[in-house]
């Protein structure tokens, strides 16, 4: 007997699971006050939206009073397509819920609805280049490198004119090298933030020294010296650089003027169009890098 019992409440846990995620509606008849009592259809439930399935209803011959608003239609609609009703009904779908959307399923973008339709948004940790496309990873850690050290290079290859918007957190220098094929030996510049033992420095130079003819830390092009040290191993600090016509220039988050600035379409009398990046921290420091803003 407690058997039957079981099965009986099992049975009815399930069917009451199932009415709460269908509801099924009747569309019927009645006059249309607002159109000259005219008789039209009408779905007479507050939200026609929860409906999953619409059956033929009846006819009322006086319009009934309802704690909520109801909306009429000129034609009936009989279907047990939910996805059918909604678009009948105009619903305002949630496509991420439905999974009828277009955002990739990478895991690195989701989507996110709106009042109408939805946007494929990015994770964090992850953004859209400007060039559109996936979503990249866009946070990076750089360990310390025994000399001579190296870059990692990351994210897209950048088109001319860019400008790249980032914060470092490093107790040492952070170094951007813009490299012509993605290796240590094309790195054509180098901008050193936080360069000196005081870390006050902004630096540009044409390479790296190891790599360089030029004795005395790599050529060095421009520099400026701010009050303050510029990076810090327990705080993410803001900076920038800006790549156009074969001119560099770097500066401060924040600080709109750059002071420094180099001519390197200049000095290697070619402006390359396509540079990739590559980030690298210097004085055995270890490096976290955002590049998501």
């Amino acid at each position: 007997m407690s058997v039957l019992v079981f099965f009986a409440v099992w049975i009815l846990l399930i069917s009451m699971a199932y009415t709460t995620q269908a509801m099924i509606c009747s569309i019927g008849q009645e006059p249309d006050a607002a159109n000259g009592n005219k008789f039209r259809w009408v779905i007479p439930v507050s939200d026609p939206c929860e409906c999953t399935k619409i059956r033929m209803g009846g006819l009322n011959t006086r319009t009934p009073a309802r704690p909520f608003n109801v909306t009429y239609h000129d034609t009936p609609f009989i279907n047990d397509d939910y996805k059918k009703i909604w678009k009948w009904l105009k619903c305002p779908v949630n496509e991420c819920d439905e999974d009828t959307h277009t955002c990739s399923g990478s895991g690195n973008e989701v989507c996110s609805d709106k009042p109408v339709g939805y946007d494929c948004v990015c994770q964090e940790g992850y953004h859209r280049p400007h060039s559109g496309g996936l979503c990249q990873a866009c946070h990076f850690s750089t360990v310390p490198h025994p000399e001579p050290y190296s870059y990692k290079f990351i994210l897209e290859p950048q088109i001319s004119p860019f400008t790249l918007n980032f914060s470092v957190k490093t107790g040492g220098s952070a170094l951007v090298g813009l490299s012509e094929d993605g290796t240590d030996q094309s790195v054509i510049i180098e901008t050193l933030f936080g360069f000196n033992p005081s870390r006050s420095k902004i630096v540009v130079r044409r390479c790296m020294p190891h790599l360089c003819e030029t004795v005395g830390f790599g050529g060095l092009m421009a520099e400026y010296t701010d009050t303050t040290g510029l990076t810090s191993s327990t705080e993410y600090h803001p900076f920038w650089i800006n790549y156009a016509e074969g001119v560099i220039t770097a500066g401060k988050g924040g600080e709109h003027e750059s002071p420094v600035e180099w001519d390197a379409g200049a000095h290697y009398g070619r402006v390359p169009n396509q540079l990739h990046i590559g980030i690298s921290t210097w004085e055995n420091a270890y490096g976290e890098w955002d590049f998501c803003k």
